[in-house]
């Protein structure tokens, strides 16, 4: 090729001519670069079988060649315990690409070829290693049509080759190799036993494996511990804002995709500002232990039993009912699904048994504990004083102070249900995801307590309660105080602000 066509090569010849020992030779086709009429002639022919497809043939015996058999597509030869035979490519010149078997293993030799369907049924011979062109010139397939096939095909482990050798007609090896899910490099001019190479392709598998159930093992965690905390909402705020710009890049709208492109260039700074709180807790939880401390993002306590949580709820109801009569505030939030525990670093620890005495000792005015929240989490008392943050909403009515917005900016972001005790007025309110509701006693407080912890236990007790209190509303005998209509607010728990 270098004499005749003036193409010279960019690396050197492994072996020489002389040095080749074979059996059987393969051509693929007429070409310089397949048949090499200088190389040929210096090859110790004697005992050498050529294959070459039958346009091939005179061409070979000008260079000496004694020994020959046509080789077209569908032809089949036996040699020993080697098998070849000639399968379809698609080129300039009748081309073919090589099967051979040997022992159970399968391999394939694309030659040179265009992508071409017919190539897909070789998907049939359940290829075990694939020597493919990459290069995509001068009648071959491109890089990523190789990747295409190799999809397709799915052999064990996959070379590229035709490339490397002529400046005009190479390509990077790199652009086929790092687009697929497994791939390694191996060595120029390194020898490779056939199991060292199967042995390479189920090493790449493991990693690959690997790889995967890591980074699922990873987003299983960071699910359970944004799903359990206020970060849930971004998150799937996040997920959306991906599908969309996913979605704008499909369709190749231009001006929405140079807006999001922009955000997507400040898409990391931007994820650790948003998820600083969580991020840092996360930390300090894996920080404190090693495999504890990774347990312990999502963990969550074991919860009270029923006749426990009853307990709790009747001593919420009764605390409640009890600071209503003489105006104490109070503020308790059962802690569910969601961790409170960036709230609970501006309290102090209690984890003491919920009863009526222990929540209303807290909410005593002349107690050091009664500013704040109290957080119950698991049947216990579990902080005390702790400051929640405050709704942005600005349609709450004047006459809800503090207590009330800061039970609703809790509730807006995480699934804790708050009872509130107004210190002005003495109605007790509850509120849960982002809602209001107000003007409880004691039964009505228990029922819907029970209702939201224990719905398959509490429906039907929760609904007689219900008839009860429209039945006393009808009669004019509720003793819970008549609220405003122009704000909303009901009385016996019926009402959502």
């Amino acid at each position: 090729v270098n004499r005749i066509a003036d193409r010279p090569r960019m690396v050197k010849a492994p072996f020489s001519p002389e040095e080749l020992e074979s059996d059987i030779v393969v051509c693929t086709h007429n070409h310089l670069d397949h048949i090499d009429i200088d190389a040929i002639p210096l090859m110790k022919k004697d005992n050498m079988l050529f294959l070459a497809p039958s346009d091939a043939k005179n061409q070979l015996f000008e260079c000496g060649v004694i020994n020959y058999k046509s080789f077209d597509i569908g032809t089949k030869i036996e040699k020993g315990e080697f098998e070849l035979e000639a399968v379809f490519a698609d080129h300039s010149v009748s081309s073919v690409g090589v099967i051979v078997c040997h022992s159970g293993r399968t391999l394939y030799f694309s030659g040179d070829t265009e992508y071409n369907k017919e190539l897909e049924k070789l998907k049939e011979y359940n290829i075990d290693v694939m020597f493919i062109c990459i290069n995509g010139k001068l009648g071959n397939m491109n890089a990523d049509e190789a990747v295409k096939l190799t999809q397709i095909i799915n052999p064990r482990v996959s070379v590229p080759s035709h490339y490397g050798m002529f400046e005009s007609n190479t390509e990077n090896p790199k652009k086929y190799t790092s687009r697929l899910e497994c791939a390694f490099e191996m060595e120029y001019n390194k020898e490779y036993d056939f199991s060292e190479v199967l042995a390479l392709g189920f090493l790449e598998v493991l990693k690959a494996l690997f790889d995967i159930f890591s980074l699922a093992a990873i987003l299983f965690f960071i699910y359970r511990f944004a799903v359990k905390r206020r970060a849930v909402k971004l998150v799937f705020g996040l997920v959306l804002f991906l599908l969309v710009t996913l979605f704008v890049d499909a369709v190749e709208l231009t001006a929405l995709g140079f807006v999001f492109g922009d955000f997507r260039n400040l898409g990391v700074i931007a994820l650790l500002i948003i998820f600083q709180p969580e991020l840092r807790s996360a930390l300090e939880k894996i920080g404190g232990t090693t495999f504890e401390g990774i347990q312990n993002i999502n963990h969550g306590g074991d919860r009270p039993d029923a006749t426990s949580e009853r307990k709790v709820v009747e001593a919420i109801a009764s605390a409640a009912c009890d600071l209503s009569k003489i105006n104490y505030g109070a503020l308790i939030v059962i802690e569910r699904e969601s961790s409170l525990d960036e709230f609970k670093e501006s309290g102090s620890y209690l984890d003491s048994a919920v009863t009526a005495d222990s929540l209303k000792s807290i909410f005593y005015k002349g107690a050091t504990l009664h500013d704040g929240a109290a957080i119950i989490k698991n049947g216990r008392i579990d902080y005390a004083r702790c400051v929640l943050p405050m709704t942005a909403r600005v349609d709450i009515p004047t006459e809800l102070g503090t207590r009330h917005r800061a039970a609703l900016g809790t509730t807006e972001t995480t699934d804790a249900i708050v009872v509130i005790v107004s210190e002005e007025s003495g109605i007790i309110s509850l509120s849960i995801d982002g809602e209001l509701e107000r003007g409880f006693n004691y039964d009505t407080l228990c029922a819907r307590l029970e209702g939201i912890l224990n719905p398959t236990k509490a429906a039907g007790t929760n609904n007689r309660g219900r008839r009860r209190s429209r039945k006393k509303k009808k009669n004019g005998n509720s003793t819970a105080k008549k609220a405003d209509p122009q704000n909303d607010i009901a009385e016996n728990g019926d009402s959502k602000f």
